[in-house]
């Protein structure tokens, strides 16, 4: 028998026990995460019923190429296994691992390499090694080698063993490596999660909550187990909008750059403004879900509603100083030149038929119109009966004057006994209910309107409607451009409000609106 470190005779049995050893491999490596040492016992069990070795090593270069790792188990049952590291250098894993090609050498060839400087060896030159290159993504990341110290010296067929059972092991090396890529890219966006001041949120495609990042508690007072299997419907405001908003275009795959504003419920039962971007990763294994990143723009919105309502206390205040300029000073030189015409009629002691009392009656008439218009322009600028009548009775008068003045069929009610709101709060619904009119009446060309005011604990509310000629919302009202909507909008945020607009051509127009009550009915 030669000196081969085959132990079987016969290449059928020998095909058949390499065959074993990798079906070994296949069969115990699912366990085998990155403890190579249980890999590498592994091979010495399997391996060397083919091949007889003193040892078996892997050798892997770290990440960044500067070191190796170099796993050693003993052929000898009591030898123990061990793991030790060096700097990369020359030794003649490294040799390979450059080289990218698998060699097996006798001691005479080792020692050669020595002398030529290419290999760098001090500890004993062993009577034979096979060393073949273990590869990732076709990069040779380390090696796996056998030793010989005994008197044989390994042949070819030897080494196309070797090589066999290191392309397995290639892949469960690859394998390996990859899942470690995973664990860090893992941990790496977890930790952006996890330390990001924005809320990120992870809902199937039936909106059950399917993860929540750590920053959901310090904006919402929810641990992120609070919310785990719930569905987010049962934490937001107008739920079937919000939903249809975030999650209704399923067949949308990829990011949403689109930003969504909606109200999510605090857990001491505030309501918190966020504002979001969507991502549909349901068809990403890895994620599998529909990715929320919110950030909380609650402040923003305070800040926004602070500087809309100095906008409209500003108008209001020009409208009053403008209305009682007019009253104080156009008003009372009309009033005083009705007086002084009365006075110059009786001096020159004009009578009637003549043509000088025709005159006089003319101016009579155009001043008297002058006063009463002046009057009702000042009353409309700033509604001076509102502090006298209260809310309820001054509307009831406006309705009944425009549907006078107009024709228009205008049913005004309300259930409130009294209007105990603030004057901010009465101010602005007149306001807001004056721009309805204006809408319907000259926009709408409206014959019937109808306008409901009342009120709870919690809201006052209006709910408005008329017949006109209507217009295409989606195209105009979403815009809030134009025809009076924009102001009515921004006198309900004053007043931290929500509104709603729905219309359709040739279907009329209907509003609802809520505004919060800062004191009691």
């Amino acid at each position: 028998m030669s000196q081969s470190a085959i132990k079987t005779e016969g290449s059928a049995n020998k095909a058949e026990l390499l065959q074993n050893v990798v079906l070994s491999i296949l069969a115990n490596t699912n366990w085998i995460k990155t403890d190579l040492l249980s890999l590498l016992e592994l091979i010495q069990d399997e391996l060397g019923k083919v091949v007889k070795a003193t040892d078996f090593c892997i050798g892997l270069q770290s990440e960044n190429k500067e070191l190796l790792d170099l796993y050693f188990v003993s052929g000898k049952k009591e030898e123990k296994s061990n793991h030790k590291q060096r700097p990369f250098g020359k030794g003649m894993a490294e040799y390979v691992i450059k080289k990218g090609k698998g060699l097996f050498q006798n001691h005479d060839e080792i020692k050669e390499l020595i002398e030529i400087h290419e290999l760098k060896h001090v500890s004993i030159i062993p009577t034979s090694w096979i060393m073949v290159p273990l590869k990732s993504k076709g990069r040779t990341v380390g090696v796996l080698a056998l030793r010989s110290f005994d008197d044989y010296a390994y042949t070819d067929e030897d080494f196309q063993s070797v090589k066999f059972v290191a392309t397995q092991v290639s892949n469960v090396i690859e394998r390996q490596l990859i899942q470690q890529e995973l664990l860090r890219s893992e941990d790496y966006y977890r930790s952006i999660t996890e330390n990001a001041t924005d809320i990120v949120i992870i809902l199937n495609a039936e909106g059950n909550i399917q993860y929540s990042s750590q920053s959901i508690n310090s904006i919402l007072g929810y641990k992120p187990y609070n919310l785990l299997g719930k569905y987010l419907s049962k934490f937001v405001k107008n739920p079937v909008e919000v939903i249809e908003m975030l999650i209704g275009n399923i067949d949308a795959h990829g990011p949403d750059v689109n930003l969504k504003e909606f109200k999510f419920k605090h857990k001491n039962g505030d309501w918190i403004d966020l504002e979001a971007t969507t991502n549909n990763l349901l068809n990403y294994k890895n994620v599998n879900g529909i990715v929320i990143n919110a950030r909380n723009i609650t402040e923003r919105k305070q800040m926004e509603a602070s500087l809309i309502k100095a906008c409209v206390d500003t108008q209001e205040q020009e409208r009053t100083r403008f209305a009682k300029d007019l009253h104080d000073g156009l008003g009372q030189v009309l009033t005083a030149a009705k007086i002084n015409l009365n006075i110059a009629e009786e001096e020159l002691k004009i009578g009637g038929g003549t043509k000088e009392q025709k005159i006089f009656d003319t101016i009579h008439r155009l001043l008297k119109q002058a006063i009463a218009d002046t009057k009702t322009i000042s009353h409309n600028i700033t509604p001076h009966h509102l502090k006298d009548l209260g809310l309820v009775d001054t509307l009831k008068d406006l309705s009944s004057k425009i549907s006078e003045a107009t024709r228009a069929e205008i049913k005004f009610e309300s259930d409130l006994k009294e209007s105990g709101f603030s004057d901010e709060i009465d101010i602005s619904l007149y306001r807001i209910v004056q721009e309805f009119y204006n809408n319907s009446l000259k926009h709408g060309e409206a014959n019937k309107i109808r306008l409901k005011l009342s009120a709870d604990k919690d809201f006052v509310r209006i709910n408005y409607s008329d017949n006109g000629k209507g217009f295409n919302y989606n195209a105009v009202g979403q815009k809030l451009n134009g025809i009076g909507l924009k102001n009515i909008n921004t006198r309900v945020k004053a007043l931290s409000g929500e509104i709603s607009f729905d219309s359709k051509e040739n279907f009329g127009f209907r509003a609802t609106l809520a505004i919060p009550l800062t004191c009691k009915l």
